[in-house]
């Protein structure tokens, strides 16, 4: 997960450079950041699945059931593990 963080923040550090170099592109400027703020909400998505991830880990660690770390097919944090896997093309075993 952490390196996943790690992606995430890499990716985060771009997308501003990239709302930077859009302001000198006037006549792009607005249709760039409507993109760069979708970006920008695609990521955070990202970064919520994880801290879930890592939450739901930490239960199960301090349980003592750290050896099953597959999710419930409930939901995690309020949002349906299904809409994953249909969005992702995910299984959850």
């Amino acid at each position: 997960m952490a390196s996943l963080r790690d992606d995430v923040a890499d990716l985060q550090r771009r997308l501003e450079a990239s709302a930077q170099a859009a302001r000198e592109l006037p006549h792009r400027e607005q249709s760039l950041h409507i993109v760069f703020g979708f970006m920008q909400r695609f990521l955070d998505l990202h970064l919520e699945l994880v801290d879930a991830v890592e939450d739901r880990l930490v239960l199960a660690s301090s349980a003592g059931t750290a050896d099953d770390h597959r999710a419930a097919p409930e939901d995690l944090d309020g949002v349906a593990l299904s809409a994953y896997r249909d969005v992702h093309g995910l299984a959850v075993q």
